[in-house]
């Protein structure tokens, strides 16, 4: 007796509908995680999160703590170490001064290290003061150009995510289990930060 192309298709049915299952369900439980870093992501792209003094503009403390929960898991720094998110945002930034390498003078001596902020380490630069801020790094067109496509695709990533939890709850016999997931993707790492 030989088999209808339906029997012979059926384990591989069988497959694809666990593979569908196992898409949904993961899906609905990372999809919290995905949308914040998408968004954070697009933000830390143009450097949103971070203070640009050469610019003057200064980044909303809700955004810099998002930053911060983007690149280290936290909401603020640990204990002992000073400062708040404000101050973690805006030492990474592009802007912010930066050391420089020790450097010969005009005689072929070599001077001392600048530290961040203070005086040169070399004659006659103590009444010069603290080192400038150093200005803005020039972007290139390919930069700029790869820098909208990085944002395009946090943008889609968020809009793809929303759009398969919305497939995932229109099925009735797994919206419950979808519902669940979410809330489980949304509760255990909010719990985890408070921890």
């Amino acid at each position: 007796m030989t088999s209808t192309p339906h029997q012979r298709s059926a384990p591989a049915w069988s497959l694809a509908l666990w593979i569908r299952k196992i898409h949904t369900y993961a899906g609905a439980l990372f999809a919290p995680a995905i949308v914040f870093f998408a968004v954070t992501g697009v933000l830390q792209v143009y450097h949103l999160h971070r203070n640009q003094p050469a610019n003057g503009y200064q980044a909303p403390a809700l955004i810099q703590m998002f930053g911060m929960l983007h690149k280290d898991q936290m909401l603020r720094p640990p204990k002992g170490e000073p400062g708040g998110p404000a101050r973690a945002a805006s030492i990474s930034s592009p802007d912010s001064p930066r050391p420089h390498k020790a450097h010969k003078s005009h005689d072929g001596d070599e001077g001392g290290e600048v530290s961040q902020g203070g005086p040169a380490a070399v004659p006659g630069a103590m009444a010069a003061g603290p080192a400038a801020p150093a200005p803005p790094r020039p972007t290139s067109f390919a930069q700029a150009l790869l820098k909208a496509y990085v944002a395009a695709m946090g943008i889609c990533l968020t809009l793809t995510t929303l759009l398969g939890l919305y497939l995932g709850l229109q099925s009735r016999r797994e919206r419950v289990t979808v519902a669940i997931l979410l809330a489980v993707g949304l509760i255990a790492p909010a719990a985890l930060l408070l921890v």
